[in-house]
């Protein structure tokens, strides 16, 4: 009955393994009677908007990687991220956002640090957390009749959530600075429930998106639904992205 209840309410089912991390997601796709228009209007957007929605999506996320740095260490390369959101060209052809993520990451978890699937809490975190906005993003997305294979900047062949991969990029901050509070702020070492009890926040972060404060699971509503727009009129013009709120905003 339970299961029944998720699926007329348009909730995802998510099966955790026995460390409680996030292993595969039950998404209904009944009932979906605009399946047929949305997948039409995926494979007719031009590579030039596509190339148009990826920089939205690449100088939003590193300005919220920016934020993330300048909130919690005053860093002096907060200016140069905030420079390099400026430089990103059509489709990120110089691939910018790679730039900015090795002088982030370094930045904000120390010189030592590899971003990666590795067994660090730093990692274990991250992975965590994003799974997490992974799952919900998936979640809009099928609800809205996308073929989530069918990505913006992700297109591997072997990946069925291509589209879920690029519309978490901007998100990610939001993952990273609570890592960090977790990690340097509350000084614990150990990843395990009570962390991923607190990275479950992330989903009632603030945020700002379409000049509104609004919780980050509530700013994946309105990125979708803005996103279909942007298909159907095949044009960058009305995508809305969440915003990181500064420290003492």
């Amino acid at each position: 009955k339970l299961v029944i209840k998720c699926i007329e309410n348009d909730i995802a089912i998510i099966f955790c393994d026995k460390k409680h991390s996030p292993l595969t997601q039950l998404i209904s796709s009944y009932g979906m009677t605009h399946r047929l228009q949305r997948i039409q209007s995926q494979f007719q957007l031009s590579g030039r908007t596509r190339d148009r929605i990826w920089k939205k999506i690449v100088v939003n996320k590193i300005i919220n990687q920016s934020k993330c740095l300048e909130n919690n260490l005053h860093n002096e390369n907060v200016k140069l991220l905030v420079n390099l959101a400026k430089d990103v060209s059509s489709g990120d052809k110089s691939n910018k956002e790679a730039q900015a993520a090795r002088i982030y990451f370094k930045d904000l978890y120390g010189k030592q640090f590899k971003r990666g699937r590795y067994n660090d809490i730093i990692n274990s975190g991250l992975n965590y957390g994003y799974s997490i906005l992974r799952s919900f993003i998936k979640k809009e997305l099928a609800l809205h009749g996308f073929e989530m294979s069918l990505g913006i900047n992700h297109r591997s062949k072997e990946n069925p959530f291509n589209l879920a991969d690029d519309i978490i990029e901007v998100f990610r901050p939001f993952v990273d600075n609570i890592v960090y509070e977790i990690v340097f702020k509350k000084n614990i070492n150990t990843f395990d429930v009570n962390e991923k009890k607190l990275l479950l926040n992330v989903l009632y972060e603030k945020c700002i998106i379409d000049k509104k404060v609004v919780r980050l699971l509530d700013s994946v509503k309105i990125v979708i639904q803005s996103l279909i727009r942007c298909y159907e009129e095949n044009t960058p013009t009305y995508l809305l992205l969440p915003k990181m709120i500064e420290v003492g905003n």
